[in-house]
């Protein structure tokens, strides 16, 4: 699965052309084109941007992007079918429009404003707008193939602004209902008509159905729309959390450790690691190994570079520090993953596996 976008910080804009493409400010240092079937992702030099807080100073998330999306003229949404080898883990990161993640083979556990959700063969989740979240497949070496719709938070916001403050979800009661099976269904018809876009009547289709998705669940999935002590809480914690990510997005390839990042929010390394491990389901180390790895995989099956060049250009002290980080999460080191791997990995079996591709 392709790493999604990271947005309240997300500066929402589309292509002309209909492509949909991701620009990440992970490294501050070089410049770095990728393609796949679901993006075009660079990695662009980024400038430390810095305002003064309450607690001493923070990132301005909506000056650094931890990634943006440019979303297709032609439709509300940016739609990919997932079918990458292996499957990736995602970091955590929110989108200002609500997603929905449909499941037709391979289980994943997402895990959304500190709450983990299993997501098995059949089933649908929605994730709210702006909800820090995270996905892990349960196993990285079985084949999968999942749908991700994430609706345009700005066009939302325009059509309908109710569907940009609810918090969205299935209850249990809910699972087998109607409605949910009616969700389930347009999902199979997305996938579907995804891999037929070139036909014009296919077009409209795909745009009845990204619509008929959002009628269905406006506001039938809303779980709340109202604001609260926790809710306090909880946005007042997305905000730390989200300065901190778009800070660890800039600075990963350097030699941060806890300690230093807390200090620069003006926390305790404890509060800090007591934060990632809320949102993000892991401490700091291996938060900031996940970082690392995610861009060194792209590296190693996108671009021509050395393994030793990819480990130091992504943060890692040495090729043995990447290849037992490598060892550890996917069973072999990065040259046999690259000769393994290709430069599939990050490629869905379908060449129209993404909208406007």
């Amino acid at each position: 699965m392709t790493r999604a976008d990271m947005q309240n910080s997300t500066a929402d804009e589309r292509d002309g052309d209909g492509r949909l493409s991701v620009t990440r400010s992970r490294r501050p240092v070089r410049q770095t084109a990728v393609s796949s079937n679901a993006a075009t992702v660079t990695v662009p030099k980024v400038p430390a941007v810095i305002d003064s807080g309450s607690h001493g100073y923070f990132y301005d998330v909506d000056k650094v992007q931890h990634e943006r999306i440019q979303y297709p003229l032609q439709y509300p949404a940016a739609v990919h079918l997932h079918e990458e080898r292996p499957a990736q883990f995602i970091p955590l990161h929110w989108h200002r429009g609500m997603e929905i993640i449909h499941s037709f083979a391979g289980s994943l556990r997402v895990r959304i404003d500190g709450i983990d959700h299993q997501v098995n063969d059949g089933d649908t989740l929605i994730i709210s707008p702006a909800a820090l979240h995270s996905i892990h497949p349960n196993d990285a070496s079985t084949p999968q193939k999942v749908l991700s719709v994430t609706f345009d938070g700005s066009h939302l916001a325009r059509i309908c602004p109710g569907l940009q403050t609810g918090q969205y979800g299935i209850a249990a009661s809910d699972e087998h209902s109607k409605e949910v099976e009616e969700l389930s269904q347009i999902c199979a018809d997305v996938a579907e008509t995804l891999v037929h876009l070139d036909d014009e009547a296919n077009y409209l289709a795909m745009n009845h159905l990204l619509y008929l998705m959002l009628y269905l669940v406006y506001p039938r999935f809303i779980v709340s729309n109202e604001d609260n002590a926790d809710n306090a809480s909880i946005n007042a914690d997305s905000k730390i959390i989200k300065d901190i990510l778009a800070y660890m997005d800039v600075h990963c390839s350097e030699d941060i450790k806890a300690e230093t990042v807390a200090r620069f929010f003006g926390y305790s390394r404890g509060h800090l690691c007591r934060l990632l491990k809320r949102y993000a389901g892991i401490t700091f180390k291996p938060f900031l190994t996940e970082l690392r790895l995610q861009g060194a995989i792209a590296d190693l099956l996108e671009t021509a570079h050395s393994c030793e060049q990819v480990a130091f250009d992504n943060g890692f002290p040495s090729i043995g520090a990447l290849g037992s980080a490598m060892k550890k999460k996917y069973g072999m080191g990065p040259r046999q993953f690259r000769r393994s791997h290709g430069s599939g990995v990050f490629r869905s079996s379908h060449a129209a596996g993404s909208l406007g591709r």
